[in-house]
């Protein structure tokens, strides 16, 4: 199997010195992932809600991943890269 992280850049790959000096330039990459609307941590259930950070929520689910083609949605991880918001299962 090929290892997509290693094809694309994102983030270490295994064996690769990660968290030592071997470690190629990036250094270890965290994934993230958006609380469903309601829970939580989530963004209100009322979209209207007005509140800053529930707006940035609701817009990064709805931005769309460029290797997958849908959007990021709620309770899937994903990692930021220049061309926007890549879900992990497109490059683990």
């Amino acid at each position: 199997m090929v290892n997509k992280r290693a094809e694309t850049g994102f983030g270490p790959s295994p064996g690769d010195g990660a968290g030592t000096d071997e470690a190629k330039g990036e250094g270890i990459m965290a994934s993230e992932m958006l609380s469903e609307p309601g829970s939580e941590y989530g963004p209100c259930l009322d979209e209207n809600c007005g509140h800053r950070d529930c707006i940035l929520t609701r817009q990064m689910s709805e931005s769309i991943c460029p290797e997958y083609g849908r959007r990021i949605g709620y309770d899937e991880r994903f990692y930021r890269s220049e061309n926007g918001y890549v879900q992990a299962l497109c490059i683990e």
